[in-house]
């Protein structure tokens, strides 16, 4: 194969254009491209729609097509596939989360011709170069009416032999923000039952190094970029790693910004760390709190206690970092009392912003098989997976310990005490009003269409 051309779905989400370049097709383009493969992406995300997309692969005329899949919004991502396997006489393969969540059910409700579970470096170029497909490691393919499921590989050990992805095959001018997004480490060793990481990335924790880090930071740095984010789940799970590339940064007179928005572990820092990490060019830090009740931490296998929240959230705090706390409202346990003990928890925290999540079970999780168990889907996984947003929507389940009504009205108090919290700290006088206008549903639409319209007019002239 010479030519592949790689398709983002488009997403329903309320925030505009995303912010950057999608990190996991950016690695397999520099992957490609370095075996000598040329690459085309149409990032969907933009605006394009799907006549569009067909029109400029046409144009290229590529030998494979990919398209990467997510589990929230799947049936858009099946219908992408399915449109381009009827208009292209080519091989059309899916990737993505969701494969490794519903490959199966992928396979059987779309036309792909086949699907990378996990990690597609390897698996990519292993196409490329011709191999049969059933000896290729992680793909699921056809066999006339049979599916095959090849063994799965094992996770990539070594990142630092991965190419820094090459976020220039997208047009950078279009995103909202002129942002360059680092992924330092792929895997979590954690069991939170909620999470669908173990399915996609393994538990199976890989650091790249400090120095292959700050080299693909020098790269962008050099071209002009001089804001990052540190996109993986686990930047500070060694410490002693994230002392090494502040170091380093700091040694190299970096002049950078930079933030870690994905959540940290409350855990993994100290206030040492949040002063090096501050020194090194980091404005703004997020931790993944969960709860403000220790009995339903315990039940999500959290493995932190309330007492190590305050504690790093202080230690951001003397660091002089912009902080955001997030929390999930209907975890396993949970009951209307213990939301409020998350609310009440989280007042006493000198948090800048908190964010307050309604709990959606993933097929495949821990939680979704507690759920199975334990209480009543109101709806199907096929209904909450596909038409919500997981920040406002009603409950997709309850139980007798905690009813959809009482749901309802506990996720309405925590998300209107935290927009109330956060428009006051933010706009600090004006908050209240802020707050208010935030509250009508289609004066905040409007509010984010013209951020969103804001932030490229700011980028466009930035970049002038």
């Amino acid at each position: 194969m010479k030519r592949v051309f790689f398709v983002i779905p488009p997403s329903r989400g309320d925030y505009g254009r995303p912010g950057y370049p999608h990190v996991g097709i950016s690695y397999l383009a520099s992957t490609l491209t370095k075996a000598g493969i040329e690459v085309r992406v149409a990032d969907m995300r933009l605006g394009d729609d799907i006549k569009k997309v067909i029109e400029n692969a046409k144009k290229f005329k590529p030998d494979l097509v990919g398209v990467t899949t997510y589990t929230l919004e799947y049936l858009g991502s099946y219908s992408v596939i399915n449109s381009l396997k009827n208009s292209l006489n080519v091989p059309v393969a899916a990737g993505g989360p969701h494969v490794a969540v519903m490959g199966e059910d992928l396979m059987r409700n779309t036309q792909a011709d086949f699907a990378i579970i996990g990690e597609g470096e390897k698996v990519s170029e292993d196409i490329c170069s011709d191999k049969e497909l059933a000896e290729i490691e992680s793909v699921i393919y056809r066999n006339g009416e049979e599916l095959v499921f090849n063994k799965r590989a094992q996770p990539i050990q070594d990142l630092n032999n991965l190419p820094f992805p090459a976020y220039d095959v997208f047009d950078l001018s279009k995103y909202d923000n002129r942002q360059i997004p680092i992924v330092s480490s792929r895997g979590c060793p954690y069991h939170c039952v909620y999470c669908s990481i173990m399915l996609t990335m393994s538990r199976i924790w890989r650091p790249r190094s400090p120095e292959n880090v700050v080299d693909e930071i020098k790269h962008w740095y050099n071209l002009g970029y001089s804001n990052f984010q540190f996109t993986d789940d686990n930047f500070t799970l060694d410490m002693n790693r994230a002392h090494k590339i502040c170091d380093l940064i700091i040694e190299e007179k970096l002049d950078i910004k930079w933030d870690l928005r994905n959540g940290v572990r409350v855990d993994r820092v100290d206030e040492e760390l949040m002063h090096k990490m501050a020194d090194a060019g980091c404005f703004f830090v997020a931790f993944g709190i969960e709860s403000g009740n220790q009995k339903i931490l315990d039940a999500m296998k959290k493995g932190i206690t309330l007492e190590q929240v305050s504690t790093a959230v202080a230690a951001a705090k003397n660091a002089k970092l912009r902080t955001s706390g997030f929390f999930i409202v209907g975890t396993p346990e949970e009951t209307f009392e213990t939301v409020m003990d998350s609310i009440k928890f989280s007042k006493g925290l000198e948090l800048n912003e908190t964010r307050f999540y309604n709990a959606l079970p993933y097929p495949g999780t821990e939680f979704f098989r507690w759920v199975k168990e334990n209480g009543i889907f109101i709806k199907e996984p096929s209904e909450y997976l596909n038409g919500m947003s997981h920040q406002r929507e009603a409950p997709v389940f309850e139980t007798v310990e905690f009813t959809y009504d009482e749901r309802v009205k506990a996720l309405h108090i925590a998300q209107m005490y935290s927009l109330k919290r956060n428009y006051r700290n933010r706009f600090k006088a004006f908050g209240y009003l802020a707050y208010h206008i935030y509250k009508q549903d289609n004066l905040r639409k409007f509010g984010r269409y013209t951020l969103s319209s804001l932030r490229k007019v700011k980028n466009a002239v930035s970049s002038e």
